[in-house]
């Protein structure tokens, strides 16, 4: 055969790069990996029975009347302190958590800035049951007292498991109210005949709160008597009313 001529060389450019080498073992130990150090998995202490007969720690007490009703006192001085009233409070705007000891005031639909001297509101607010006397009389001209009226017949409820003035008309609602509180004079109540609906009541003396709450105590029927004055003027603020002696077994916080 004839020899062929020899080959010209390939490009640079189309020549296969050479086949990568294998490291030796030797090599791949020359930058060995760190090795990982996991911990071990420790169980959980298991806690310690208790010795036969002895008796778990009792849970704390659950708090007390005294003490939502004074929470509700804060809550509601609170709005007061920044100018909101909140009309419409009712234990169905209450958010308790008994074992925890939270209150909290829920829909502020109704509530409203006030100013002094104090604007014109509407007079349909408040729930019938606890709707202040001044609101059912038809007046426009009101203040912080038609919450402290709320609060007073919340308290009551609280203590007596049903509803202190429970009406099914504006009418019967004043009526309830003025058989147990009274009915109100001008010497009284300054004003109360100028009010819008204002008639000629039946005359009633006031009765004690006592004979309504009976198992209220006599501190806690002094408070409740000061936040039920007829007379808005004379009702105790929330503020005030936190510094009852009502409350005087209470952790102040």
């Amino acid at each position: 055969m004839r020899d062929l001529p020899p080959q010209p060389p390939l490009p640079l450019h189309l020549r296969r790069p050479p086949p990568r080498r294998r490291a030796g073992r030797q090599e791949r130990q020359a930058h060995p990996l760190p090795r990982l150090r996991v911990p071990r998995h420790r169980p959980q202490e298991v806690p310690q029975r208790l010795p036969q007969g002895a008796q778990p720690q009792a849970a704390p007490p659950a708090p007390s009347q005294e003490f939502f009703v004074s929470v509700m006192q804060r809550r509601v001085a609170h709005c007061h302190g920044h100018g909101v009233l909140r009309r419409d409070l009712k234990p169905q705007n209450l958010l308790v958590d008994k074992e925890k000891g939270i209150l909290k005031i829920a829909d502020l639909g109704l509530g409203r800035a006030f100013t002094v001297p104090m604007k014109s509101y509407t007079h349909e607010i408040v729930t019938l049951w606890y709707r202040a006397p001044e609101v059912l009389l038809g007046a426009t001209h009101y203040s912080t007292g038609v919450d402290m009226w709320s609060v007073g017949c919340i308290f009551a409820e609280m203590v007596r498991r049903q509803a202190l003035f429970p009406g099914d008309s504006e009418l019967q609602q004043l009526l309830r109210i003025f058989r147990l509180l009274g009915t109100p004079t001008e010497e009284q109540w300054p004003g109360v005949s100028g009010l819008r609906d204002w008639h000629e009541f039946p005359q009633w003396k006031p009765q004690s709160l006592a004979c309504a709450v009976p198992t209220l105590e006599p501190e806690g029927i002094d408070l409740l008597s000061k936040m039920l004055q007829l007379d808005p003027a004379n009702r105790i603020s929330a503020i005030a009313a936190i510094d009852h002696p009502y409350f005087n077994s209470l952790d102040k916080f």
